[in-house]
Formats: C-alpha cells, structure tokens, sequence
C-alpha cells in the first residue's frame, strides 16, 4: 500500500508529513505567535512560519497557513473570519522565480507581472471596487515586507 499525504477525509494535507517528520502524531501545525512574525521580517521568506493569527484593526480574525515552499514559490492560505459563521479565503504568494506562470498568475490578480508578493484578493483591486482596503497586504507592511519588491 502506498503512503498517502491525505487526512481522515481524503483531502491532501502538508501538515501530515510535516508532524510524520516531526515524530508527532497529531495533525495540528503549531501557531507562531504574531509579534515573533512582525519581528522577523527577513524570516518570513526564509523561514515562513506553518500558522500564525492576528486581529486587524476591523476585528477581523486573519489565519494564516502555510500551504507550499516549493523552489519557485511559496504560498499561504489567508482565512479572513469575518463572524463566527462566516470566512472568506484567499492566496498569498511569493515568487522566488520571476517565470511565465508567474506574470500570468500576477495579471490575473490585476497586479503588475514583475511583482514578487502577490494575492488573490481581486475585489480590491478592480475599477469598481467600492473598497481598496486589502487586510494581507496591510499584514505584509505591518511585518516589514516591501510589497512592491521586483524581480
């Protein structure tokens, strides 16, 4: 039988073989508290952290987990809980490699293709938007990242 990366309901889980090289036998990434993220930029690229959480200043909740650290990129799962009941998600990426895929997936997002940092969150970004206020750049700056790093 081959092994599986996949959890109790079949989906594809990193954590798994993260806490399998850990010798753990939970399923649980640990949560790196938000001032230890703040307070190391240059790590977060370097380093990034598999969870962290903080309160934005709308009360929001702001999940963050870590979904890939690939040669190319990396990318996290931004939850936005805006209630109890109700989370909105999105994709935060960082390009190590500038690449056609790259550029694509930055148009995409409507930002300029040479951008290393970029996210899905298209709603503040179009002509109509009724809101520019985008909580996982604000997050970024708030760490110390330069958004608009090129490649």
């Amino acid at each position: 039988m081959t092994e599986t990366n996949d959890g109790p309901d079949g989906v594809f889980n990193i954590r798994n073989i993260i806490n399998r090289e850990k010798g753990s036998n939970t399923n649980r990434p640990s949560i790196t508290p938000w001032a230890r993220v703040r307070d190391n930029p240059s790590r977060f690229v370097q380093n990034p952290p598999l969870k962290f959480q903080f309160e934005d200043f709308q009360g929001d909740q702001i999940i963050v987990r870590l979904m890939k650290n690939s040669e190319e990129m990396i990318a996290w799962n931004v939850e936005i809980q805006r209630s109890e009941s109700f989370s909105r998600y999105y994709t935060l990426y960082y390009w190590k490699k500038s690449s056609n895929t790259q550029q694509y997936v930055n148009r995409q997002h409507l930002l300029k293709g040479y951008l290393r940092w970029a996210d899905n969150m298209t709603d503040t970004r179009h002509d109509d938007a009724i809101d520019d206020y985008n909580p996982i750049m604000e997050m970024l700056e708030e760490i110390g990242i330069d958004i608009q790093e090129r490649f």
